[in-house]
């Protein structure tokens, strides 16, 4: 049976979910190397359990917002068969999925593909916008 629960995070203040499925791990790290020549949203390159060279990418960025939070955490994702990292404040805590009557439509300010945030779930520790990762990172890995 597929696994429907969820992962909450938060990035540049907002409170996101995604499936946990797609979650390697989270990783504390103190820096990413920045790739010269390279541009936004690809913050840089980090080198995950000694070997493998991930892609880093700032989902502020992505969403065309400004982060002031401290985001010193890496969470490690696997995507349409590639794994790559994005920085976040901090993890929230795991949920299964709301019934589809609990999300509502999203119509925030953040400047994204309309179809990489799947909607707003308000539970009772906070609203939280649904992401659709292969979505928001699609554009980039391919």
């Amino acid at each position: 049976m597929a696994d429907t629960r969820l992962i909450s995070f938060t990035s540049a203040g907002q409170d996101f979910a995604v499936p946990i499925s797609s979650v390697r791990e989270v990783v504390r790290v103190d820096s990413v190397e920045p790739v010269p020549g390279s541009r936004s949203p690809l913050e840089g390159i980090y080198v995950y359990r000694g070997s493998q060279i991930l892609p880093v990418f700032s989902l502020p960025e992505i969403f065309g917002v400004v982060s002031g939070g401290q985001e010193n955490l890496l969470m490690v994702v696997d995507i349409e068969g590639e794994t790559l990292g994005f920085r976040i404040e901090r993890i929230g805590g795991v949920a299964d999925t709301p019934p589809v009557g609990e999300v509502e439509e999203y119509s925030g300010d953040l400047q994204i593909d309309p179809g990489a945030i799947r909607g707003v779930w308000k539970s009772p520790r906070g609203a939280f916008l649904l992401l659709r990762l292969n979505t928001v990172f699609g554009p980039y890995i391919a």
